[in-house]
């Protein structure tokens, strides 16, 4: 009975409160990716949840989009600064907190219409640039990036080091 409760309660949230539902889903992604790499510097280690806090909190619709917009500004600027070492997560981040960020802008029901087409729009865009950027990318088209990283064992060390916890000193 209590799990039929807990998941009509948290299906009616995810349906009705979709905005701070993604801002959730953001904060929550973004901070992992920001303590996952070595390339954060300690002020957006702070900034970032700050803001998060602020816009999962926040009633007025200025403040949650002067937050969500710090989000996405502090994941822009960390993309701008390591451009050419960040992960395409990264640039993902960036471009989904504007995409928020826009659709806190509006207010009421609008907000709900605006993220689904902004989630729409931001999806098309990226899946065309990922494209471009693996036809242009002789790395992809020819195997040599996905073989390499296999015999490397860089794309499976997660998984293996499950089951071989010494893996990483094996590698070596």
């Amino acid at each position: 009975m209590r799990v039929i409760l807990f998941t009509r309660t948290f299906s009616e949230i995810v349906t009705t409160r979709q905005v701070e539902v993604s801002i959730g889903l953001y904060a929550a992604i973004g901070f992992a990716f920001l303590c996952e790499g070595s390339l954060t510097s300690a002020w957006i280690a702070l900034v970032f949840p700050f803001c998060a806090l602020v816009a999962l909190t926040s009633q007025s619709h200025a403040a949650r989009f002067g937050a969500v917009l710090g989000m996405a500004a502090v994941m822009g600027l960390l993309v701008l600064t390591n451009y050419y070492q960040i992960a395409n997560h990264g640039f993902m981040l960036a471009w989904v907190g504007l995409a928020l960020a826009f659709a806190c802008a509006c207010e009421g029901s609008k907000s709900e219409a605006v993220l689904r087409r902004n989630a729409a729009i931001l999806l098309a865009i990226l899946m065309l640039v990922a494209f471009i950027q693996k036809l242009r990318s002789p790395y992809y088209l020819d195997g040599d990036l996905l073989g390499g990283l296999l015999l490397q064992g860089e794309i499976y060390a997660n998984l293996i080091g499950l089951a071989l916890p010494e893996w990483p000193a094996l590698r070596q």
